[in-house]
């Protein structure tokens, strides 16, 4: 295995992760105050904070997984061998980074399950609840007999187990790699893949922004965002899935040679990472609805549940921002599409 003479054992690796475990429990508190210059309490007990933390933490998390992914991949020569079982200590201190970062975010989760949901509003899920009863009446079936109906509370419920689920396989598949040494490109793309949740990130801050940001009203710049987000999506999540399919196709006798371990961790992983990016898509598709929903309904004068929007840096919209939004809104169909 390719492993550099400098990196460490497997008493080391574990105490790489312990570290990491206490920077990002520590940078739970700390980045959201530094970055509010001390404005913000360091130890606010509102779960809307412990929220914002969360999501501010993730940030730099993703900044450095992106980061790092890329410099792992340009490092290695784009061959089967490196990609399985090139090792130095970039990628241990990265992948133990990552294994103590999916730790912290199940605690974080757990705290803060009520804004999971990240603006599904009950106004969508009606909607959603509706058609799902056309297609079951359609069908000649009974919807409430099916209990196919969403709820705020199980809506995030069922996030949070999706979620839980997520963070538990991904900081095992981080830790198999560091374990075994081996299918090191695979634990790169994993870092690659948090590119899209810089802007699901953006997203969520201003969902949970009160009132929230001009902009989010604004239909042109919500359709520019989420196609924005549909592009990372694409580049970080389908281009590992590609690379997935190409290498059992070409490269099938580079890895018999991984440990039987090994070979089922590779498999299992990006199968069950492609499986639920395809999930993942009905989860985004969702949201960019409930914005549509949302940006319409406040141009239309009944606002779901929302206040009016406002700059983050002025306390009202200016006079341009309302001109602008309103001749979007005049240009609007009245309907709503997905």
């Amino acid at each position: 295995m390719e492993a550099a003479a400098d990196t460490v054992g497997g008493g080391g690796v574990a105490g790489l992760c312990l570290g990491w475990v206490a920077v990002w429990c520590a940078g739970h508190y700390v980045f959201w105050f530094a970055w509010h210059l001390g404005r913000r309490p360091l130890f606010a007990s509102a779960d809307v904070e412990a929220y914002r933390r969360r999501l501010f933490r993730s940030q730099v998390y993703c900044t450095a997984a992106v980061v790092g992914g890329i410099y792992l991949l340009a490092m290695c020569d784009w061959n089967p061998r490196d990609l399985l079982y090139r090792c130095t200590p970039a990628h241990q201190v990265l992948f133990s980074m990552a294994v103590a970062h999916w730790v912290v975010c199940i605690f974080e989760d757990l705290r803060c399950m009520r804004f999971l949901s990240a603006g599904m509003n009950t106004k969508v899920l009606s909607e959603v609840n509706a058609e799902t009863a056309l297609s079951a009446a359609s069908a000649g079936s009974d919807a409430s007999a099916s209990g196919a109906k969403w709820q705020p509370d199980t809506f995030a419920e069922t996030l949070l187990l999706a979620y839980l689920l997520h963070h538990v396989v991904a900081g095992g598949c981080f830790a198999c790699v560091l374990a075994f040494r081996a299918c090191t490109g695979l634990g790169a793309c994993g870092l690659i893949f948090e590119l899209p949740v810089l802007l699901m990130n953006h997203r969520e801050f201003a969902v949970c922004q009160d009132p929230r940001p001009v902009w989010f009203f604004d239909e042109r710049q919500l359709k520019r965002f989420w196609g924005a987000l549909a592009s990372l999506f694409v580049l970080a999540r389908l281009g590992p899935s590609i690379l997935y399919f190409y290498a059992v196709g070409t490269w099938w006798g580079y890895g018999e040679t991984l440990p039987l371990a090994a070979w089922v961790m590779f498999h299992f992983s990006a199968v069950f990472f492609t499986i639920l990016n395809l999930c993942l898509v009905a989860y985004l598709l969702a949201w960019r609805w409930s914005d549509i929903v949302e940006a319409r309904a406040w141009h239309r004068g009944t606002s779901a549940g929302n206040a009016k929007p406002v700059d983050e840096e002025s306390p009202n919209p200016s006079a341009s921002d309302r001109e602008h939004v309103a001749a979007d809104a005049a240009s609007l169909p009245a309907s709503t599409d997905g």
